[in-house]
């Protein structure tokens, strides 16, 4: 990943610090689906942020208490939680560590839930069944 293009995109020099900050000093998940279960699907509009004090979901929010998740393929996840510092990578400042979790189907179908809430028209996914409930759901 090319990290020095993510942290200058933004020409709004307060909001470039708020993103670097959040890229660089929280620590990263590299969220697993289960095999053979539940894939995660992504939108027209990939990534998506929680305020965890307020439950809202935004684009990206990279401020106060939230969960931010980026869907990059259907059976990974990246997750960046705004609570949980990545000391190591304060401290190296040349290694970031991105930890794994296997998770559960139904943190999948949550996750994929809050993903569409931002949809713009798309949703994209390998499973044609998932996608009908979807459709059928919403």
């Amino acid at each position: 990943m090319q990290l020095f293009s993510l942290l200058h995109r933004d020409e709004n020099p307060k909001q470039e610090s708020i993103v670097r900050k959040a890229i660089l000093k929280f620590k990263w998940t590299l969220l697993i689906a289960p095999a053979g279960e539940n894939l995660f699907v992504t939108t027209d509009n990939p990534g998506v942020a929680i305020d965890e004090s307020t439950g809202l979901y935004y684009n990206t929010r990279f401020e106060d208490f939230f969960i931010f998740y980026f869907p990059l393929s259907s059976k990974y996840c990246l997750s960046i939680r705004g609570s949980e510092i990545d000391d190591k990578f304060l401290k190296k400042r040349n290694k970031k560590i991105i930890n794994t979790k296997l998770i559960t189907s139904s943190e999948v179908y949550r996750i994929n839930d809050i993903m569409i809430q931002k949809i713009n028209q798309r949703i994209i996914s390998c499973d044609k069944y998932y996608l009908q409930k979807i459709n059928e759901k919403n």
